[in-house]
Formats: structure tokens, C-alpha cells, sequence
């Protein structure tokens, strides 16, 4: 799950070929003129944060993004991916215009001390929202070395969005047990939204169940809700075992894509619009493309647009596409999201794109 980790595999190789598990398919995206006609237009100069801006080899990723008066702020993760092991954290961002950045070198989270701690190896995917006069943070995290790339979901809270608190109860979203159900494998990437009708705040995560004896698992999205912030309660089936809310749509052939992760919600109008990445090959796990589902409940999500960016054109999100964040300002939808690419040289970085409504 962790995409720090896997752009070390091609960093520290140097080699133009991706990690064995990547290797058994190659992702061919439809000629340009198929491409989805959304309206959505990149900056030119993207990415607007790179590898290495602000801190020297320090690879960013998982933007987050709200604005408050004129200036937009950012909680992303950051981490040198030729570490060993890698350590993840997370940093906040700001800027005027959405394009130039500012990175607090400085971590607003970091990963707990002590050997039974269960964030004391990454935090990373931050997911910023602000209730009241109180921010709240649903990151993921997973203790040293993050084996098979199972995470918890924590909590945190701030006065100020700077100086952090971590929940007592973490983590506040976790996997289980049965295999057979979804929410078995792994529990991350949170995307919040408080939805105010309900006075509930809404954290959808990427999760997995088995697929055995086929290889992969599928991926989709899993909501969970609280009152509090603090206390969840999953969204569940007739037969109460959790239930995915959104999973691979008929766009996506079931042989070669494996699921959706990094959601993110947007909730305009009375409708939920649900941004994440396209994660393809069953046998591996590439986020290859960005797209977006609406629904009127939260619950019950239909795809509303098929590849808003797609990896392959060769250009600074070749080899990957993932992570989107984004706002409505003033009419104007606004997207930061991730990408990778080694062409010419090695980059990692987050960019900018923008759509009217």
C-alpha cells in the first residue's frame, strides 16, 4: 500500500523496468483521442511540488487541501525513500495560488516512539477537516516494518493545524479478521468529510478482502462514520459484515485492474463526489489513474467520470497516477494529486489541475 516504499524499489535499482510484481502485465492506456473529454486541465508546469523541494530526498506524496480566507493549506507525507527503513511522516504545506508551495520542513506528525507502539513505522495519507475551530487528521500508519503493507487508521486533532494531539483511542479504524469479507486485508488511506446534515464525520479507506485461489485481492472503498470523531461505526451488510461502498466498475476488465484506494469526498449540493485512484494489475498494485463516483446518501456510489488522468503518456506521472485532493473554491473545482515518472530522471511529485463546475 505504501507508495514511498515502492518508488524506492525503482529508485534504489535505477533499473527502467518495474518491481517483479508489476513486471507480469503492462499497463496500455487508450490512445489519446479516447480519452475521457472532462474538462479537467492540468498546469503546465506540473508537478508544483517535486522530489527534493524543501528537504533533499525527501519524495512527497498524499496531498490534503483545504483553504481558509485567501491562503490554501496542505498536510502531505514525505519520506527519503533510500532509507532503510523507511520513515514516513507528515508535513504541512501553504501556499497563496494553489501552485507555489511552501513545505514546513518540519513535521507536524511523526511516527510514535517506542517498539509497541502501532504507528511507530509510517504515518502518511493525512486527511485534513476542520469542524468548528477544531481540525481533525485521519491518517495511516503501521509499525515497524510495515509488513505486507497492513495499516490502522488514527485520529488527531489541532487548535491550529500545526501542533498535533493523537487520539487515545488509536487507531480508530482497523482491519478484521475474516477473510471472506471485506475490510480483511489492511485498513488506510482515509479520506474525512463531515457531512453537517448528519453532524457526522464520514471517513472512507481503502480495504481488501480475499480473493483465494485467485491471485490479488480486490480492493474498494469502505466507509465508517462517528459522532465524535473518535468512536466509529462501519457502514455493514444485511448480515453485518462491512461492506464496500464503492468497487470496480464494468469500465475496468476484473482481469487487469484490481481495485480502487485513496479516496478522498467532496460533498456539494446534497451530493457526495467521491475522487480516488484506479489501481490495475490483480498480481501487483500500480495506481494508474485518477477517477470519480457522486452519490446522494454517501452510501450507494455510481461512477460518474472514468480516467480524469491516466499514466502512460510519458509524461511526469508515466508510471504512476494516484491520490487525488479536491476543493470547490468559488465554483472552481481544484485537484492536487500524485504522480511518477522516470523520464528523463527520476520524479515524484504532486500536481495541480482545475475544472470549472
Amino acid at each position: 500500500m505504501n507508495r514511498i516504499h515502492a518508488a524506492a524499489v525503482s529508485l534504489v535499482l535505477a533499473i527502467p523496468v518495474a518491481c517483479s510484481s508489476q513486471d507480469q502485465m503492462t499497463y496500455v492506456p487508450e490512445p489519446a483521442g479516447q480519452r475521457a473529454a472532462t474538462g479537467w486541465v492540468e498546469h503546465p508546469a506540473n508537478p508544483v511540488i517535486r522530489y527534493g523541494d524543501a528537504l533533499p530526498d525527501i519524495l512527497w506524496n498524499d496531498p490534503s487541501v483545504i483553504k481558509e480566507g485567501d491562503q490554501y493549506r496542505m498536510w502531505l507525507s514525505g519520506g527519503d525513500p533510500r532509507a532503510n527503513p523507511i520513515v514516513v511522516r507528515i508535513h504541512e504545506a501553504r501556499s497563496t495560488d494553489g501552485i507555489r508551495w511552501t513545505i514546513n520542513p518540519r513535521p507536524v506528525l511523526e511516527p510514535a516512539p517506542g517498539k509497541s507502539a502501532w504507528d511507530n513505522g509510517r504515518v502518511e495519507t493525512p486527511s485534513v477537516i476542520k469542524v468548528g475551530d477544531l481540525y481533525h487528521m485521519y491518517y495511516s500508519g503501521c509499525d515497524t516494518p510495515c509488513a505486507a503493507g497492513v495499516y490502522s487508521i488514527g485520529h488527531a486533532t489541532s487548535s491550529d493545524g500545526v501542533a498535533w494531539k493523537k487520539d487515545p483511542r488509536n487507531p480508530v479504524i482497523t482491519h478484521q479478521a475474516n477473510p471472506l469479507e471485506w475490510g480483511f486485508y489492511t485498513a488506510a488511506e482515509p479520506g474525512a468529510v463531515y457531512h453537517p446534515e448528519s453532524g457526522k464525520i464520514f471517513v472512507y479507506y481503502a480495504s481488501a478482502k480475499s480473493n483465494s485461489p485467485a491471485p490479488g485481492a480486490p480492493f474498494g472503498i469502505l466507509l465508517a462514520t462517528s459522532s465524535d470523531g473518535s468512536v466509529f461505526e462501519h457502514h455493514k451488510n444485511g448480515k453485518g459484515g462491512r461492506e464496500a461502498v464503492f468497487t470496480l466498475s464494468k469500465s475496468y476488465d476484473a482481469s487487469r485492474f484490481r481495485g480502487y484506494s485513496t479516496p478522498m469526498v467532496l460533498v456539494r449540493g446534497g451530493t457526495f463526489h467521491l475522487f480516488h485512484d484506479v489501481v490495475f494489475d490483480p498480481n501487483g498494485f500500480r495506481q494508474i489513474a485518477v477517477g470519480h463516483a457522486t452519490s446522494t446518501d454517501g452510501v450507494r456510489f455510481v461512477e460518474a467520470e472514468k480516467d480524469i488522468f491516466t499514466s502512460g503518456y510519458n509524461d511526469w506521472k508515466h508510471e504512476a497516477t494516484l491520490a487525488p485532493a479536491v476543493i470547490d473554491d468559488g465554483g472552481v473545482l481544484k485537484m492536487w494529486f500524485a504522480g511518477q515518472t522516470r523520464k528523463p530522471k527520476f520524479d515524484y511529485g504532486i500536481g495541480y489541475a482545475a475544472r470549472n463546475r
